[in-house]
């Protein structure tokens, strides 16, 4: 057995709604995958016979905002 290193992700959205006029509504919303920018590794790997075993080659994407704003009316 070989064991990864750990995998620490915080995703975390923030929303809003404002009342305009009447029924119309605007949403305003913002989403932080991985929000605190930790590096997660990939596995290391685990070809027993290749001269690369237990070297980590690889990370996880880092952190990404997605910004939004909706209109219900």
């Amino acid at each position: 057995m070989v064991r990864g290193p750990a995998y620490y992700v915080w995703d975390i959205s923030l929303r809003k709604q404002f009342r305009i006029k009447g029924d119309v509504r605007l949403q305003i919303q913002a989403d932080f995958f991985n929000a605190f920018n930790n590096v997660n590794w990939g596995n290391p790997a685990t070809n027993l016979s290749g001269a690369g075993f237990g070297t980590i080659s690889s990370a996880n994407p880092a952190r990404n905002i997605q910004l939004g704003a909706r209109v219900m009316f």
